[in-house]
């Protein structure tokens, strides 16, 4: 079996990098919602995302580490929504607001 990297290979700083990754990372969703897992390539994702292929390999070393990059965004996204669900409602026990949530 052979292991698949799923680590960005940098982590962009500036706005313009940021963009790139966060356009790759939609594109994948897109792709990944209208035509399945089987029909994602690197080639697609990048098309779809308006960047060309070296742009896209600079950040991910491929297909898999784009999926993973998007699932920690949907995973972060939805903790940062609870946490602020709980804030708002501190006076509530854990069990209730739990339960709100």
């Amino acid at each position: 079996m052979q292991d698949i990297d799923l680590k960005m290979k940098k982590v962009p700083r500036q706005a313009r990098s940021k963009a790139t990754v966060y356009s790759i990372i939609q594109a994948c969703s897109h792709i990944l919602v209208e035509d399945g897992y089987q029909a994602l390539t690197t080639n697609k994702i990048a098309n779809v995302a308006g960047v060309g292929i070296g742009s896209l390999y600079e950040y991910f070393p491929g297909k898999e580490a784009i999926v993973a990059a998007m699932t920690q965004n949907l995973i972060e996204g939805h903790m940062s929504i609870l946490n602020q669900e709980l804030v708002s409602i501190n006076d509530l026990d854990f069990e209730k607001a739990m339960r709100h949530w």
